[in-house]
């Protein structure tokens, strides 16, 4: 639930949410 880079490159469609 936190805006991370990493996730935001890994996976454009969750790019503001890192997980719900």
């Amino acid at each position: 639930m936190r805006i991370n880079p990493t996730t935001s490159s890994s996976s454009p469609a969750v790019s503001p949410i890192e997980e719900k």
